[in-house]
C-alpha cells in the first residue's frame, strides 16, 4: 500500500470545507455512547498537498483584558481547550480509504511532527473523517468530523 498524492487520489479532498458536525463514540464495555457536538471549522486541502484544519467551540468567553499575554489562568485554558488548530502536508491511502496528515505546526506542540490518519468517506457533497479509535482518560474514544465542501467566497458550493 503505497500512500500518494496523486492528482487522481487527492482530486476529491481540493478546496475548503466548514464543519457540518462532530460526534464523539466513546465505548464503554460493550455499549458505545454518541454525543453530537455543533462547531465551527474549516478544513483546507490545497493542490501542492498542504492542509489545514481549524475548529471553535462557539461562546468562547473574550478575555477580560483583551490581550492573550495578560489573561488568567482560567481565561488562557478555557481559550485554549475551546480551540484546535494545525498545518502540515496530506497524504491519500485510497486502498486504505485513508488521508494523513502529516502535523508541522499546532495549537497542540504534541502533534507536531506527528501523522494524524484519518479514514474517509464522500457521500452527498460532505466529507466524512473518522480518526481511528484512541484511548482516553481509559476509554477507547473515536471522532468522526463531517465536512461540507464550500466555494472560494465561503458560501457553499455552487
Amino acid at each position: 500500500m503505497q500512500k500518494t498524492r496523486t492528482a487522481e487520489s487527492a482530486a476529491p479532498f481540493i478546496g475548503t470545507w466548514r464543519l457540518e458536525s462532530m460526534e464523539t463514540h466513546v465505548k464503554k464495555g460493550e455499549k458505545t455512547s454518541v454525543r453530537k457536538e455543533r462547531l465551527e471549522g474549516l478544513i483546507i486541502y490545497d493542490t501542492c498537498g498542504n492542509m489545514a484544519a481549524q475548529i471553535m467551540w462557539p461562546g468562547r468567553r473574550s478575555l477580560a483584558s483583551g490581550n492573550q499575554r495578560a489573561g488568567t489562568a482560567e481565561e488562557v485554558r478555557e481559550a485554549f481547550e475551546g480551540y484546535s488548530a494545525y498545518f502540515g502536508t496530506f497524504t491519500v491511502d485510497p486502498e486504505a480509504g485513508s488521508v494523513s496528515h502529516q502535523v508541522k505546526g499546532s495549537l497542540l506542540p504534541n502533534w507536531i511532527g506527528t501523522p494524524l490518519v484519518r479514514f474517509y468517506k464522500f457521500e452527498n457533497g460532505t466529507l466524512t473523517l473518522r480518526t481511528p479509535p484512541a484511548q482516553i482518560s481509559g476509554r477507547e474514544v473515536t471522532f468522526v468530523l463531517v465536512w461540507r465542501k464550500e466555494n472560494t467566497c465561503g458560501k457553499g458550493e455552487q
